[in-house]
């Protein structure tokens, strides 16, 4: 196939120019520049090839991947009843928080069922990692690689050398032959989508231990979430040995998930609660306790609050530790607008005990109702209870499980449950708003003080 071709030529130097031009640049010549029309060959149109389809499987005929059982409990709970052959999970945590211990543990248990494992390791040296596992009890099969080139990685999931391979941390291996920076979100993205991909062919389970950052995201956050199958986050209190197992994302099963693990020398156990069982029994200003929901479970909670008229004369922000602080704004606000008090003017603190993170929208009454509490100095009885989301309006919105969640308090004992719309129990505690709650939690006649 052959087209026209447009060209401008000097008839008294021939040099061919871009475009016609009245005088020659290089001759000097008026008038004598031209358009010539040229064939010229167009490239042949390629047909286009299709992929050859492989024979197709009905969805019944497929076998479905077995459970790797750690015989660590909530860790294999939260996942499902344990890792899926051939899926790759990301363990996500703080520095120093146990990631580490807790993959030991995990591919100990592993090796003692005869599972051929490797652990990889770009930051610390082998005699580190034999003396972490001896503590633990770690069984001596398991296989131990330090070396940060992940090149050797790609060597041994396409030789099958072990069945689940630990990698940790993801960010301190790195490729020589990428062209990019190390630090770079890209960068880290190409990697763990290779690994995965050749994990996936041979079969190979991968457990990638990842740091997060200040924000308490995965590093190289949401660029390297959707090319795992299971996202995990190990969360703590550093001045505490409880440990919390959320689980974001499973292909396998449900998320969100959760599950508490105590940490001591001989490694993590199982929790007897993933919120407080006891601890201290006494009605002080600012305490309340709610049944919280955690994926399927749902656990007794303590939140506390305290309210300091030290910044009086300034805004002052609230702040928190274990739930969001700009839900924790949005309450004081709400507060303030419909009851007409003047939090914004004072230092307003919410503390989750247990160094448990709140996601739960049911916090937000049994919040206020504590933010209120130590504003008005009115303990609240320590088995009386509230639950339930507030709106804008200062409305209580029903939530997730409150059956579930009213029956948990009832086990418990407690005598009084303030709570949204919803059948069961004494239909008295049942509100619609926020200043009912109050009334009902007997904090009426404090509000009445408080705004005339």
């Amino acid at each position: 196939m052959t087209r026209q071709r447009s060209s401008f030529y000097c008839s008294a130097c021939e040099v061919s120019l871009m475009q016609w031009e009245g005088r020659c640049p290089k001759c000097g010549s008026w008038n004598t520049v031209e358009e010539r029309l040229t064939a010229q060959a167009g490239k042949p149109v390629a047909e286009r090839a299709y992929p050859t389809i492989s024979e197709l499987s009905l969805l019944g005929d497929l076998s479905v991947n077995t459970k790797l059982v750690s015989g660590v409990k909530d860790w294999d709970w939260v996942l499902g009843g344990g890792i899926t052959r051939g899926s790759v999970v990301l363990l996500g945590g703080e520095p120093g928080v146990g990631k580490s211990t807790l993959a030991l543990q995990v591919i100990g248990t592993f090796a003692r069922q005869g599972v051929r494992c490797l652990y990889a390791s770009g930051e610390e040296t082998a005699e580190q990692i034999s003396a972490r596992a001896r503590r633990l009890g770690a069984d001596g099969s398991c296989a131990l690689l330090c070396d940060g080139d992940v090149t050797v990685l790609h060597e041994a999931i396409d030789q099958r050398l072990a069945e689940v391979i630990v990698i940790d941390s993801i960010q301190a291996f790195s490729d020589p032959s990428l062209p990019l920076s190390r630090y770079s979100a890209t960068y880290l993205r190409t990697i763990v989508e290779d690994l995965g991909t050749r994990a996936k062919r041979a079969g190979v389970t991968l457990l990638l231990l990842s740091q997060i950052n200040k924000e308490g995201a995965l590093l190289g956050p949401k660029a390297i979430e959707h090319l795992v199958d299971v996202v995990v986050f190990f969360e703590g209190d550093s001045d505490s040995s409880r440990r919390v197992l959320r689980v974001s994302k499973n292909r396998y099963g449900k998320s969100p998930e959760y599950a508490a693990l105590e940490m001591d020398l001989g490694g993590l156990r199982p929790a007897t609660e993933l919120g407080v069982s006891d601890g201290p029994r006494s009605d002080r200003p600012g305490r309340v306790r709610y049944p919280a929901l955690f994926g399927s479970r749902v656990e007794l909670v303590e939140v506390q609050a305290l309210v300091s008229d030290t910044c009086r004369e300034a805004s002052a922000r609230p702040l928190s530790e274990g739930f969001d602080a700009g839900r924790l704004s949005l309450i004081v606000a709400i507060i303030d607008k419909v009851l007409g008090t003047d939090l914004y003017r004072r230092q307003v603190l919410v503390q989750v005990t247990g160094g448990i993170h709140l996601v739960d929208p049911a916090a937000d009454l049994a919040i206020a109702v504590a933010i209120l509490s130590s504003c008005w100095d009115r303990a609240l009885p320590i088995l009386w209870t509230t639950y339930g989301e507030l709106s804008l309006l200062g409305e209580v919105r029903r939530v997730r499980e409150s059956l579930s969640r009213l029956s948990l308090v009832r086990t418990l004992g407690f005598e009084r449950v303030v709570r949204p719309g919803q059948a069961g129990g004494n239909e008295e505690d049942v509100v619609d708003d926020l200043v009912r709650a109050l009334y009902r939690l007997g904090l009426g006649d404090c509000l009445v003080r408080a705004v005339g």
